[in-house]
């Protein structure tokens, strides 16, 4: 963001080092492409398939879709109802427009590190690292947090851009609208609004820029909230929709701790996680320093400041549960602020250290030490990202795990409404094209006792019951040794429910 290039101190890094870090970061970026490649055929998980079978009734012009939608706010709903839209509906298509929208997530990681450092090696190891620590934290589980980022993202891209031009206003009416377009898309996406609060120390900064005004940084959230505002109402559920988000959020009850959750989450995203919070604490050593430090380190530091708080915005949700998905939502911005504070910290030391003799082997030898980290590490998380991407299908396509259902499948009438015993499973639903009972009757993942599901069974649409076996999985393995189960199978049988099918997966209770 130093137009022209003045003040610019020569690069920090040894010439002879330049060559091995290109094929070093090269490589790695051609294995996290080739990871988001391969990995198509395995996307698809219990969120992914909740969401896409709303998008499925959604498309279609279904009248009868529940409200529910509205709980976590529609933009999720939105994006699958485009991608279902403008492709051929099949569960390929879906996969390859989630692949790419992980790969747009990482462009822009690159694209805005490369703006502001001009460093395309750089840009290229952190849209390669986003890539591997997504497969670590269920980012090919088809989740919702990456299309919440997204716009984040692009807004915070264009922001620098416009902004780098000397568009300043411009540019933040961009970052307004990525924040409140994320928010548009998932509720905990509003948490990343608190980046702004590390723009505070731009409304004191001594350089032109860039340097606003405390109340052009308030225009910040208030944006954000007209863009949100606007989308809930061109979606159609205006001001209740919002109302009803508002209070879903408010009274979602927490489940652990937030300080054990986020210690998983930090486990799990090794080495980004730790050189996160190096960074976080930096950030405030380098706003004392800022006045001595040359012209280009002042927009790079507000960015930093931004991803920071971000970052830590996004940690809050942890709060409440400790999903590991959970940490797509603050990822970009921790790999932007690591990435911003090691240019940093290292156009600063080269600053000062000016050309005393002893910088040159310093220099040599930190470089050495960070091909061999870089490379150490990025082998590392690339062999763990492929073997975590399929887990715990160990490489079975999510096709052939719908072939199994196709038994299942050819005694149910597609469109009718089948009831899920536990309601988890939703792929049942696309492969047999059913409808879900419990997304019309009950939001929830699962139901606390088996009593919850009576009601159900005596509504005049409810023809059909597919009670999983006990040995499916773990999870269902749990849910069936929790109660007992014998009343409702008997109430099953009085209300006229027969069984009619019956496999490894479960069995098929038909009324006549």
């Amino acid at each position: 963001m130093n137009e022209g290039g003045e003040g610019r101190a020569p690069a920090a890094r040894p010439a002879v080092l330049v060559a091995p870090f290109a094929l070093a970061i090269l490589g790695l970026a051609a294995l996290a492409l080739s990871l988001a490649l391969q990995s198509r055929p395995f996307i698809g998980g219990v969120d992914f398939y909740y969401y896409i079978l709303f998008a499925r009734d959604l498309a279609g012009g279904r009248p009868d879709v529940p409200d529910v939608r509205y709980l976590y706010f529609p933009g999720v709903y939105t994006f699958w109802t485009t991608v279902l839209s403008l492709s051929d509906g099949s569960l390929a298509s879906l996969q390859w427009a989630y692949a790419g929208l992980l790969l747009a997530n990482a462009v822009a990681i690159g694209g805005i590190l490369t703006s502001l450092t001009e460093s395309r090696l750089g840009g290229a190891l952190a849209a390669s690292v986003y890539l591997l620590e997504a497969a670590r934290v269920e980012g090919f589980a088809g989740t919702t947090e990456p299309i919440a980022t997204l716009p984040y993202l692009a807004g915070l891209w264009i922001w620098i851009l416009l902004t780098k031009g000397g568009r300043n206003r411009l540019g933040l009416a961009a970052l307004a609208a990525g924040l409140g377009l994320a928010l548009y898309a998932k509720q905990q996406g509003g948490l990343l609004a608190l980046g702004v609060l590390g723009l505070l120390p731009c409304a004191l900064a001594a350089a032109a820029f860039p340097r606003y005004r405390p109340a052009q940084l308030a225009m910040i959230p208030l944006g954000a909230g007209a863009v949100f505002l606007c989308a809930m109402v061109a979606e159609g559920g205006g001001l209740e929709a919002v109302k009803a988000g508002l209070s879903f959020a408010r009274d979602y009850h927490a489940q652990g701790d937030w300080l054990a959750h986020v210690q998983r989450v930090w486990s799990q995203t090794q080495p980004v996680s730790g050189m996160f919070l190096l960074a976080s604490l930096l950030w405030p050593v380098l706003l004392v320093v800022r006045a001595q430090a040359e012209p280009v380190f002042v927009p790079v530091l507000a960015t930093l400041g931004l991803s920071v708080f971000s970052t830590w915005g996004g940690l809050i949700q942890f709060s409440k549960r400790g999903y590991l998905h959970y940490a797509l939502l603050p990822l970009p911005s921790a790999i932007i602020a690591v990435g911003l504070a090691l240019y940093l910290a290292a156009r600063l030391f080269h600053q000062h250290a000016g050309v005393r003799p002893w910088w040159g082997v310093i220099s040599m030898a930190a470089g050495t030490a960070s091909l061999c980290w870089v490379s150490w590490t990025g082998a590392a998380l690339a062999n763990e990202a492929f073997s975590l991407v399929a887990s715990p299908t160990r490489w079975t396509t999510q096709e052939d795990l719908g072939g199994a259902l196709t038994p299942l499948c050819a005694r149910v009438e597609p469109g009718s409404d089948l009831l899920l015993i536990p309601p988890r499973e939703n792929r049942v639903h696309w492969y047999c094209r059913t409808r879900s009972v419990e997304r019309r009757t009950y939001d929830k993942w699962e139901r606390a006792d088996p009593g919850q599901y009576v009601s159900d069974l005596a509504l005049p649409f409810v023809k059909s019951v597919f009670v999983f076996s006990g040995n499916y999985g773990p999870f269902e393995k749990r849910y069936f040794e929790r109660g007992d189960w014998n009343p409702l199978f008997v109430e099953m049988e009085r209300l006229g429910f027969r069984q009619v099918f019956a496999s490894g997966l479960g069995r098929l209770f038909r009324r006549a």
